[in-house]
């Protein structure tokens, strides 16, 4: 029945996006697309692409290379160079900011031989993802998937709501949430609650937007969390 509700309530999740372009690979360069959430500036935000030499979907240690993106655009189309691929496999992941904490989703680079590539997307078990799984007066709760080879609490993942359905809200710092808090999840997946403070109510038929931002929570800098690390939003009306 809550989860019934909860898809009344909620639009599906709007999530950050990555893909490599199967039809231009090869061993010295790839081109991807990426769609980001409206308000982010990749450049701005440090947004990075990072590659790594496994075969697995878990995100190891050393980074083999690493792309900044260099626009001010939400979305668009990138090329990768100078890479230096050999027949080995290879795990690709698209970060919100710098360092594998803030890797929010990843494809894997499968090599055929002769500098040719297969291009795998990630299965669902591995894949980003948020919903939103229960709302009451006062608390929403909700599930979430990160990369595997993170945390969501080691590396300072953090959810926030807001209210209206303005998205890029979310990046402003001159729009603080309602409530936030940090995650408190030694894992790449889990189910968790976010209980409105100060004797909030959510109300009825309202519109909200409960934002997951992968990294940056730490209430004791100015400005309190980073708000640029914004990896998926859900929509929803209070109860």
């Amino acid at each position: 029945m809550m989860m019934f509700l909860a898809r009344l309530l909620a639009d599906p999740a709007i999530l950050t996006k990555f893909e490599v372009d199967k039809d231009n690979i090869n061993a010295n360069s790839l081109n991807f697309f990426y769609n980001t959430l409206d308000g982010n500036q990749p450049d701005k935000n440090q947004n990075t692409v990072y590659l790594w030499q496994t075969a697995n979907w878990e995100i190891p240690g050393s980074v083999y290379k690493s792309h900044k993106i260099n626009s001010p655009l939400a979305s668009g189309v990138q090329t990768f160079a100078d890479l230096g691929l050999t027949n080995q496999d290879y795990l690709i992941g698209y970060a919100v900011g710098e360092g594998k904490g803030a890797v929010v989703t990843t494809q894997r680079l499968k090599s055929q031989g002769g500098g040719q590539y297969d291009v795998i997307s990630a299965p669902p078990e591995e894949a980003l993802s948020f919903n939103m799984t229960n709302v009451n007066t006062t608390t929403v709760s909700y599930s979430f998937r990160i990369p595997s080879g993170t945390s969501a609490e080691a590396d300072g993942d953090w959810v926030g709501v807001w209210k209206g359905t303005t998205g890029a809200y979310l990046y402003d710092s001159s729009k603080q949430p309602i409530s936030s808090k940090g995650i408190s999840i030694d894992d790449s997946y889990g189910n968790d609650r976010l209980t409105l403070s100060g004797g909030q109510q959510f109300v009825s038929g309202a519109s909200y937007m409960l934002g997951y931002f992968k990294s940056g929570w730490n209430t004791s800098q100015p400005g309190g969390p980073v708000r640029t690390t914004l990896a998926a939003i859900v929509k929803f009306k209070g109860p």
